[in-house]
């Protein structure tokens, strides 16, 4: 019987560590619980302001493509004013040639009114002459 009280005295301590080991554990895993908690509200805090920054980026994403937009706009605009300015300064040129051209006609106009000045002249002279003659 000894063996037997000894198996059971054996069987005891076994029990009873078992028991301390597994009260070791519970009180361990008990301890967990707190931080666990605390991780899970940082966790929804992250992922709330992570969906904060999401919209944020979206909304710097839409005002980028809006700008993106304004400056194709801007940049087709000013291709039309570029082309409208290279216009007036071809017409500018051209009328620059008719004033030049005009102003050249008009000085033979002028040269040649005074040559018909001078032939009236002196047809007039020849004429006076002629009526004096003839008196």
């Amino acid at each position: 019987m000894n063996e037997a009280n000894q198996a059971v005295v054996k069987g005891m301590e076994l029990s009873d560590g078992a028991r301390e080991s597994l009260n070791d554990i519970v009180e361990r895993v008990s301890g967990l619980e707190s931080p666990v908690k605390m991780i899970v509200r940082e966790t929804a805090k992250v992922a709330e302001l992570a969906a904060e920054a999401s919209v944020s980026i979206d909304e710097v994403s839409q005002a980028t493509q809006s700008n993106s937009a304004a400056a194709e706009q801007m940049s087709a605009s000013t291709e039309g004013v570029s082309d409208q300015v290279g216009d007036i300064a071809r017409m500018a040129e051209q009328q620059t040639r008719l004033v030049a051209d005009l102003t050249t006609k008009a000085a033979n106009l002028q040269n040649l009114s005074e040559e018909m000045a001078l032939i009236v002249l002196q047809f007039k002279i020849g004429e006076d002459e002629g009526l004096q003659r003839a008196a």
